[in-house]
């Protein structure tokens, strides 16, 4: 699994490192729609990662949630949701 290091730290907190998984060619995620949800795999990926395309849709990352949402559906439809599984 590939993962990013962010550094969420603060004058008067403590240091704190936060993962994302970064979506690649053959991650598991799930299709989340109405909180059913339904297991797929990433296919292809475009615009450098911007969108990704599985189950045969294309989701875009939505810059108001940092969510991949499906083309053409608001920011709060249906959403992939990215497996912290191991897939290499």
């Amino acid at each position: 699994m590939q993962t990013s290091r962010f550094s969420c730290a603060s004058e008067n907190s403590p240091s704190r490192d936060a993962t994302r998984t970064v979506p690649h060619v053959g991650l598991e995620v799930e299709v989340v729609h109405l909180g059913a949800t339904t297991p797929a795999v990433i296919e292809e990926m475009r615009d450098g990662g911007r969108t990704l395309i599985a189950a045969g849709d294309a989701y875009v990352l939505s810059p108001l949630t940092a969510h991949y949402v499906r083309a053409g559906d608001p920011y709060y439809g249906v959403r992939l949701r990215l497996s912290r599984s191991t897939i290499d």
